[in-house]
């Protein structure tokens, strides 16, 4: 199972896989693609606490 550096997926590829899949109000307007490592425990598990710090920092006035 090897990891990704790079994203396979472009931001107009999300919307439009969620434009056809879900309802008109639930699609993102906004995409943050991360190509580097997501934070992760030692048992490989995503520390989420850490990803929000990091969208915040990247997106200062969404909070």
């Amino acid at each position: 199972m090897g990891r990704h550096r790079e994203p396979r997926a472009t931001p107009a590829d999300l919307e439009a896989w969620c434009r056809s899949t879900l309802a008109h109000d639930k699609v993102p307007t906004h995409w943050h693609l991360v190509a580097d490592a997501r934070p992760r425990t030692a048992t490989g598990k995503l520390l989420n606490r850490e990803i929000r710090e990091l969208v915040a920092v990247a997106e200062p006035g969404n909070r």
